[in-house]
């Protein structure tokens, strides 16, 4: 299906930018369209389509953006941080009145990369204490300031209930030729008791975490490959650390990603590991408590089992969430997190 035109002119005369401006597609993001904006060879913003699929309320996104933005200008000032464009009016989000679609600018940070991959320990810790530092700065706003944007995003009682649902009305077919796999999951599901009785013990503190901490929404910069600050703030929302340590173990100790077929490949590289936790500990400091640096290596098994019952749940109900780029991906994704999941967990032993 072919994608609308971006509606460019009006949306650059919104936000009171120069007509000339030319649009080009920026990155492999899967969720948002994204374009480079530039009048020369040298980019100098972005701009966003907003994905009102998966983001059903833009207003909800631009005003936990807006607040987030506040709080870094106040508190601090000195930190790196992509603020949104604002229109002359102090707009910084713009709905088309013709087709009813939300776009916005950020501007084009020069001098940095981001990563698809982390090649390196020395990248899994820039990365980490980026997040880290992101999370304790984060802690000058309370934490129903932000609303959720995707509410139970990574609620794990959620998504086994989603998983068991899927077992009594899924796919027959899919249901009988995934038995083992089946089998091995639920062979995880203390995990879930354990996320239950860290949630009752106390241990977790309510904190505004990122929720997709994935080595590409880090900057780089280009020539030092220092981190510079985080970015892609849309998942934003109340929630505990296990998401955000849990989705960087899930993501980096791994040289290979959750689409890699061959499960002969899924290794644990206990150096990624290692720098992970020093370098979110450096980025949050003494903010982190004890009980919560005590569920650490918890958090890697919460998040990859989590997705692992994701990809497979979607797999019984026929791909209706994730798709599929050829039959059975899910299932094979499901397979690769589940391995990764039993490999990580003999690592801890």
């Amino acid at each position: 299906m072919a994608l609308e035109p971006l509606p460019l002119g009006d949306t650059l005369g919104f936000f009171g930018l120069p007509a000339d401006l030319r649009a080009a597609p920026l990155g492999r993001g899967l969720i948002h369209r994204t374009f480079t904006l530039a009048q020369g060879t040298s980019p100098e913003y972005v701009l966003q389509e907003i994905n009102t699929r998966v983001f059903a309320d833009p207003g909800l996104l631009d005003a936990n953006l807006r607040a987030i933005s506040t709080a870094f200008r106040v508190h601090h000032p000195e930190a790196a941080f992509v603020h949104p464009v604002a229109g002359p009016g102090g707009a910084t989000q713009y709905r088309h009145p013709a087709s009813g679609r939300y776009f916005r600018i950020f501007p084009f940070v020069t001098n940095t990369v981001s990563h698809d991959t982390v090649s390196d320990a020395d990248t899994a810790f820039e990365a980490a204490r980026q997040f880290g530092l992101f999370a304790r700065r984060l802690s000058c706003l309370p934490i129903d300031a932000i609303r959720p944007s995707l509410p139970r995003f990574h609620d794990l009682d959620l998504r086994v209930a989603q998983f068991e649902r899927s077992l009594r009305e899924g796919n027959p077919d899919r249901i009988a030729t995934c038995a083992a796999l089946i089998q091995r999951a639920r062979a995880q599901l203390g995990i879930a008791e354990g996320y239950r009785a860290a949630l009752a013990s106390g241990a977790l503190i309510p904190r505004l975490m990122h929720h997709d901490t994935k080595i590409s929404n880090v900057l780089f910069d280009a020539r030092s490959g220092k981190g510079i600050c985080v970015v892609d703030l849309d998942t934003v929302m109340p929630g505990v650390v296990l998401s955000d340590i849990g989705d960087m173990l899930r993501t980096y100790v791994c040289p290979v990603d959750e689409n890699h077929r061959d499960l002969n490949d899924i290794a644990i590289r206990p150096e990624v590991h290692t720098a992970i936790e020093a370098g979110y500990l450096d980025g949050m400091g003494d903010v982190l408590t004890g009980g919560e640096r005590a569920l650490f290596d918890f958090s890697g098994k919460f998040m990859i089992f989590m997705q692992a019952l994701r990809f497979l749940t979607d797999h019984l109900n026929d791909d209706v969430y994730y798709g599929a780029a050829y039959p059975g991906q899910n299932r094979d994704r499901a397979a690769n997190q589940l391995t990764l999941l039993e490999r990580f967990s003999a690592c801890l032993l």
